[in-house]
C-alpha cells in the first residue's frame, strides 16, 4: 500500500518527463526522462531521484518541526550545521543567498560543496522554503565534480513545472 502511494507516477504524453505527486499530496513535479525514483532512500517526507548514468540527484524534503521563522533563517541554520563539528567534510558555502520564487512561494537558494564519504567532490544547489508555523521544505539538485559544470537545465526545468498542491 505504501509503495503504491509513493509511486504515483504518471507518464506524460510526450515522453520527455514523468509527473510525480508526493505521498502527502503537497506538490507535483515533472521529473526528467530517465531519472530513477529511489524507493529505498525515500519515505513519506523525503523523495529522492537519481539521474541515469551519472551521479546527479534530485531530492525534495518536508520538515514538520523547525524553530526558524523565515526561509533565510532555516537556510542559515542548516548551513551552520553542515559547517560545524560532525557536519559535512570540507564544507564550503559558495556565495550569497538568492531570493527565488517557485510557483508563488518565496524561498532562498544557495550552493555549497563538500567531500563525500568516498572522497569525491560533491555539490548541492538547494532552495529552502518556510510555510506555515514550523513547516518547511527544500528542493535540492546535487552532483559530483564541479558545480560550474552541472547541467543547469535540470533544476530550471524542475522548477518550471513545479506545483504546490496546498
Amino acid at each position: 500500500m505504501i509503495v503504491a502511494l509513493v509511486l504515483i507516477v504518471l507518464i506524460s504524453g510526450v515522453g520527455k518527463a514523468s509527473v510525480f505527486v508526493d505521498p502527502t499530496s503537497s506538490y507535483s513535479v515533472k521529473i526528467p526522462n530517465n531519472w530513477v525514483y529511489q524507493a529505498y532512500e525515500s519515505d513519506r517526507l523525503l523523495t529522492v531521484f537519481y539521474g541515469e548514468g551519472n551521479p546527479n540527484l534530485l531530492y525534495f524534503e518536508q520538515f514538520i518541526q523547525i524553530p526558524d521563522d523565515t526561509a533565510l533563517n532555516f537556510a542559515e541554520r542548516t548551513l551552520d550545521l553542515y559547517a560545524g563539528a560532525g557536519g559535512l567534510k570540507e564544507f564550503l558555502f559558495n556565495g550569497d543567498f538568492k531570493h527565488i520564487e517557485v510557483h508563488g512561494q518565496p524561498g532562498v537558494l544557495c550552493v555549497y560543496t563538500y567531500k563525500g564519504n568516498s572522497g569525491k567532490d560533491l555539490w548541492e544547489e538547494r532552495i529552502f522554503f518556510r510555510f506555515s508555523e514550523k513547516h518547511a521544505f527544500s528542493i535540492t539538485f546535487g552532483g559530483e565534480g564541479k558545480w560550474e559544470e552541472r547541467d543547469e537545465d535540470v533544476l530550471k526545468d524542475v522548477l518550471t513545472d513545479w506545483r504546490w498542491l496546498f
